[in-house]
Order: structure tokens, then sequence, then C-alpha cells
């Protein structure tokens, strides 16, 4: 999900709009979707090879 972030290194903040509007991105929206965005999250912290 966030795997092209490491293209730019002098990325600071990622903002996430958690909302149920045209598309629903709710990160929520099961336990899927957040097991995976959480999953991201944590793959942010992992140096690149």
């Amino acid at each position: 999900m966030f795997a092209t972030t490491a293209t730019f290194p002098r990325l600071e903040a990622i903002v996430w709009f958690n909302e149920d509007k045209e598309t629903d991105c709710r990160i929520e929206r099961s336990e899927g979707a957040l097991r995976v965005f959480a999953t991201s999250l944590r793959a942010l912290d992992d140096p690149l090879p």
C-alpha cells in the first residue's frame, strides 16, 4: 500500500481521510482492510534491501 513512499526520501507525513463518502476509505471498514493498513505501516519502519 505504501511501497512507493521509499522513492520519496523527503516525505514526512501521510494524511488519511477516514471517511465513507463517494468511496469508502475507512481503515476499519473490514478486518482485512485494517490488517493490510497496519502491516503496510509497520513495513515503513523496515529498511529497504
